[in-house]
């Protein structure tokens, strides 16, 4: 090629090619672009194939035949999307291309399934086929208007043999690169449209691997210098909350996420330009209370707490469901994953999102881990400072939906000389089974004294799960847990008040519990940090039945037991909040 290729890489997300739908949108925005530039696409997998890849896998190196069931969904899925766009019409060539794909693919996790074996390098093979089965759909169907052609990035993008997570060895891919399109353009013409595998590379023997699960968009950046384009284009198909209003300010954006503090910031835009935003939060008991008086009274600032009937302690309630105003209690019948459930529903309903601009403030929001990282920091000085203790700590995190502890891990990830994790759980355990097993499994919750802990799926296991590349034997060397009982909750609080007349919470007496547990099996001592992380004034029924002390309220706590509950309760159906919040915008 001589000189500078005007050309344009253009990524596109598994969201955005979800559905057959979708890819009649992508590849109508790719024909529009390819009016005037020369374009390079790099796709995903088709929006949730990896982890069905990924756990067929996982099933099949365990011999459970169960693994062909997902191998028949992700095969149906990919045929069916060929009908949908091409109908009758659709070309053998392309049908035999994909049928190809997923008898190697069947083949894999066949070999996996004799073995019992499922080593990184069988990972990567298997996972890379919802890119090429991805990149074959989207080449076919713009091959209807434009010449395109697939293009297997495992061609040309070279990298080292660490499966799962490879460095790419750009000496060898940039010369590769280029002279696969050097060769693709000779023989289909400048005009034609690449179809390039995001994610996936090759060693120099010839060993399929993949660059991370963001690593589409690494793809994309790679052709992009290889081949030194004009610009690389990151597409994505995720609605967010606008800055401002982009018929009054042209350089408006979308933002991912909010914190309270980021929102608050916003409300005086809202306010010029006559907009509202709504915060919706599911809550297990204090998250609520503190969104609620975070936002009370913020003009054009309407916040809706999702809490669990019954669930939370009297006190936890008054704090949520007593200010009225702009603040909405929905008391729902259920647990705190279905709380979690609707608030993640509405947030994915374009429906809804038509009628207001929503966002969330618990730790559903990244918005809301950020300041917790500080807190670690600054346990960290005082360790040094107060107690002299220069040894790298352990770290307890009394642990529900995990975004405390997941903030702990930031810290670490970001230099804060920690050594350790323990999660500290109650009966809702379902991270220590994962950390032990391997595999998560979705529980339906147990109520317990620490309620605020009570979460059977916690939304923060992704992003751990992330932060190691889904490897747990990587995660397991930061991370232990335990699961401690109502029993030993009681006897904790007990033991802790009796030797220091210290009185704890039930949630930070299960992290004392666990730092106890943790000591016994703990070869050295190290120095221990345990998260408090609520006030014992919040659960009198359990500090009492533990110690019979009555634990005085502080003022703000007296104020709120004194007023009005004002709440309006819902079942644990989505018709039935979504029902609410259209009736609520009207």
């Amino acid at each position: 090629m001589d000189g500078k290729i005007r050309m344009k890489v253009m990524k596109f997300g598994g969201s955005s090619v979800a559905a057959p739908r979708h890819v009649r949108d992508v590849v109508r925005i790719i024909l529009n672009e390819g009016k005037r530039d020369q374009i390079v696409v790099v796709v995903s997998a088709f929006q949730g194939i990896t982890n069905q890849l990924l756990a067929g896998a996982r099933l099949a190196e365990k011999g459970d035949a169960s693994y062909l069931t997902l191998f028949k969904q992700i095969a149906e899925r990919h045929l069916d999307a060929l009908d949908a766009l091409h109908g009758k019409g659709k070309s053998s060539t392309v049908c035999s291309l994909i049928e190809q794909h997923l008898t190697e693919l069947h083949d894999a996790l066949h070999g996996i399934s004799l073995l019992r074996h499922s080593p990184p390098r069988a990972m990567d093979l298997v996972a890379s086929f919802g890119e090429r089965l991805s990149a074959l759909t989207l080449a076919s169907f713009i091959k209807k208007s434009k010449a395109s052609v697939y293009a297997d990035a495992r061609e040309f993008i070279v990298t080292d043999d660490q499966f799962m997570n490879a460095s790419v060895n750009f000496e060898l891919t940039n010369p590769q690169t280029k002279k696969y399109f050097e060769k693709l353009y000779k023989t289909n013409g400048k005009n034609c449209i690449a179809v390039v595998t995001g994610f996936t590379g090759v060693t120099e023997d010839g060993r399929t691997t993949t660059i991370g699960r963001n690593g589409s968009d690494y793809s994309a950046a790679i052709v992009g210098a290889a081949l030194d384009v004009d610009v690389v284009e990151i597409w994505t198909d995720v609605d967010g909350v606008l800055s401002a209003d982009p018929r009054a300010v042209s350089s408006a954006f979308v933002l991912p996420s909010l914190s309270y503090e980021e929102a608050m910031e916003m409300s005086y835009f809202l306010e010029r330009q006559h907009r509202d935003l709504t915060i919706i939060v599911a809550t297990s008991g204090d998250t609520g209370s503190a969104v609620a008086h975070g936002f009370f009274n913020v003009p054009h600032i309407n916040v809706f707490i999702l809490y669990p009937s019954g669930k939370i302690s009297r006190l936890q309630e008054q704090q949520m469901t007593t200010l009225g105003g702009n603040i909405t209690a929905v008391e729902v019948e259920g647990t705190f994953d279905d709380c979690q459930r609707l608030v993640k529903q509405a947030l994915n309903d374009k429906d809804v999102q038509k009628e207001r601009a929503l966002t969330t403030a618990n730790s559903i929001n990244l918005g809301r881990l950020l300041p917790q990282v500080t807190y670690y920091d600054w346990g960290l000085i005082q360790l040094r400072e107060k107690f002299k203790q220069e040894e790298q700590p352990l770290v307890v995190v009394p642990s529900g939906n995990f975004g405390n502890l997941t903030a702990a891990v930031y810290a670490k990830w970001m230099g804060c000389p920690i050594r350790s994790f323990v999660a500290a759980t109650n009966a809702n355990d379902g991270v220590l089974h994962y950390l032990h097993s391997g595999e998560f499994i979705p529980r339906a919750s147990i109520q317990t004294y620490s309620n605020a802990m009570d979460v059977g799926n916690p939304s923060n296991l992704a992003r751990l799960q992330f932060l190691y590349n889904n490897d747990v034997q990587h995660l397991r060397q930061d991370i232990d847990a335990v699961s401690i009982s109502d029993e030993e909750t009681l006897q904790e609080i007990c033991a802790t008040y009796e030797t220091t007349s210290y009185i704890l919470d039930p949630h930070t007496a299960v992290g004392v519990a666990a730092a106890r547990r943790a000591m016994e099996w703990m070869s050295d001592a190290p120095p221990i940090i345990v998260a408090a992380t609520a006030h014992p004034a919040k659960f009198p029924d359990v500090v009492e039945k533990a110690i019979g002390v009555e634990v005085p309220l502080p003022a703000t706590l007296q104020e709120a037991v004194n007023r009005p509950k004002h709440s309006i309760k819902i079942r644990g159906r989505y018709s039935e909040w979504k029902e609410l919040l259209n009736q609520s915008n009207t």
